[in-house]
């Protein structure tokens, strides 16, 4: 089994159905460039080509999915076992697990 682990810097979806990352809003750097940074995460992650993956720094469950189904499926084998758990980052950005087998279970240690 391979597990592989990656920060998403700041994975969200926002309200217009783009996701974006690294980059905060208030610079002038091209939005453009969120689309480069996702489907370069997306061909690093395709490229692991790991059975698990532990995520930092995802925003919420339907940015994850988003990210997933829009960039990732492009470039591997679906993840068809995903979840969202709140993680310790005082922005309230959540950590993740995608994975191509089931688990039993999953809790959230943040506390």
């Amino acid at each position: 089994m391979r597990i592989a682990t990656l920060n998403m810097q700041n994975l969200r979806l926002m309200p217009d159905g783009t996701v974006f990352g690294a980059r905060d809003r208030d610079d002038d750097e091209s939005p453009a460039l969120d689309e480069a940074d996702r489907r370069l995460t997306a061909a690093l992650l395709a490229q692991a080509d790991a059975d698990v993956l532990a995520l930092q720094e995802v925003f919420d469950q339907a940015s994850l999915d988003a990210f997933h189904d829009r960039y990732l499926m492009q470039h591997c084998a679906p993840y068809p076992w995903r979840l969202c758990l709140p993680g310790n980052d005082g922005r309230g950005l959540d950590v993740a697990i995608m994975s191509r087998s089931p688990w039993d279970h999953a809790a959230s240690h943040a506390g």
